[in-house]
């Protein structure tokens, strides 16, 4: 059993003053077996994962993970002070979990939830397959707003929040309690930001009318950072269910994926809701990114210290970077977050930022934990001006 790799915290970049960052959210216990190297020969593990089948293992990595431990760790090992809150079980789990947290160097409240168990996910990462995922959301649907604490004297530089369809006090009664966080946050004058997860279509989630909550709730998200396949699934469920067909049984996102015919719509459907800043992951062909008009921007720009005219109506597609080496993308999705919040924070322009957080996302799938094959900014900055390969081509 292993630990959450953190590697030391990189305090030389530049503005290293370490800002505050404030975390909320999932937090989950992430039980990963781990493949042997022999296994990497096979092309499709379906055929193996069977009824009755002994597959040989080699050993188990155990860390936190969920949005919470994710991008809270990657942004700690960017510089940031990071303090977070998050709900976990009073059982064995929820002592592992509290205890890995802390290696992490994480500050906060870990709210012990009565009757409830720690959630957990079992990640089934084979080689040259996409992950499984086995989630138990455990006290995740316990967590509300009154569980993050008061805002300080001393306010954070950023507020960001992860991963509400796992979480059902955050998604019922239409996101309720997460438009209350968020307006909170806002009133003070604290960029926010917002990231989603992906749910199986049994999922309670599922049912959920999504695209009220986000007309309640992205009026007050600065930073709005789904990904691609979450978002389509949430709000527009036909094209998501057209996409399957495209793909059959390889995936979930087509492999002639148009920027202009599959990205741009989705984007500017959440503009239309609110959004500020749209940034779309889209796994290994990039990350796009679309912002509001200047009127919408205004109080965004005031709160991060930029002009609105330095952010309003800007579009783009930044290409993935290739990974030096693949693991496991588990957790990449929340340190390309990371990233591109740390290019925010210390002043990066917006292209500038998405970038960091695609060669953020291309570094963390190097290990099975989401920061442990992180390089620090200044690192990813010369790596990619060195010409770092691009990932997937993707159709304009």
């Amino acid at each position: 059993m292993s630990g959450v790799k953190i590697p030391a915290s990189n305090q030389t970049d530049e503005n290293s003053r370490a800002l505050r960052v404030w975390v909320a959210g999932n937090a989950v216990l992430d039980i990963t077996p781990v493949f042997p190297a022999s296994a990497a020969d096979r092309n499709d593990f379906r055929d193996e994962l069977v009824p009755g089948r002994l597959i040989p293992m080699n050993g188990v990595d155990i860390h936190a993970g969920g949005a919470c431990c994710n991008t809270g760790a990657a942004l700690r090992f960017y510089g940031f002070d990071v303090e977070i809150s998050a709900g976990i079980g009073c059982d064995a789990f929820g002592d592992i979990l509290s205890g890995l947290i802390q290696k992490c160097g994480l500050s906060g409240n870990l709210t012990r939830m009565e009757g409830a168990n720690t959630s957990y996910t079992v990640v089934l990462a084979p080689p040259n397959t996409d992950r499984i995922f086995l989630h138990d959301p455990g006290a995740g649907d316990y967590f509300d707003s009154s569980h993050v604490p008061e805002i300080p004297a001393e306010s954070p530089a950023l507020f960001h929040f992860g991963y509400p369809p796992l979480m059902r006090k955050m998604y019922e009664k239409t996101g309720e309690e997460t438009v209350r966080l968020f307006r909170r946050f806002s009133s003070h004058g604290i960029p926010t930001s917002l990231d989603m997860a992906m749910v199986s279509g049994d999922s309670p989630a599922a049912s959920v009318d999504w695209t009220a909550i986000f007309k309640r709730l992205l009026p007050f998200v600065d930073y709005f950072l789904p990904s691609l396949e979450e978002i389509c699934f949430f709000i527009d469920p036909n094209r998501y269910h057209q996409w399957k067909k495209r793909c059959g049984e390889n995936g979930n996102i087509p492999e002639d994926l148009s920027i202009s015919e599959d990205i741009a719509p989705l984007a500017e459907q959440l503009l239309t809701l609110g959004a500020g800043v749209v940034v779309v992951k889209c796994g290994a062909y990039g990350i796009y990114y679309r912002t509001a008009d200047k009127k919408r921007l205004t109080e965004t720009a005031k709160r991060i210290g930029r002009s609105a005219d330095e952010l309003c109506d800007q579009a783009g597609f930044v290409r993935a970077f290739r990974a030096d080496h693949l693991v496991s993308a588990n957790g990449a999705g929340d340190a390309a977050v990371a990233g591109f919040l740390a290019g925010i924070l210390r002043g990066h322009s917006l292209e500038e930022s998405v970038r960091l957080g695609a060669a953020s996302g291309a570094c963390s799938v190097g290990g099975y934990d989401a920061v442990g094959s992180l390089l620090p900014i200044r690192a990813l900055m010369e790596k990619i001006r060195d010409g770092w390969p691009p990932g997937r081509e993707i159709r304009a």
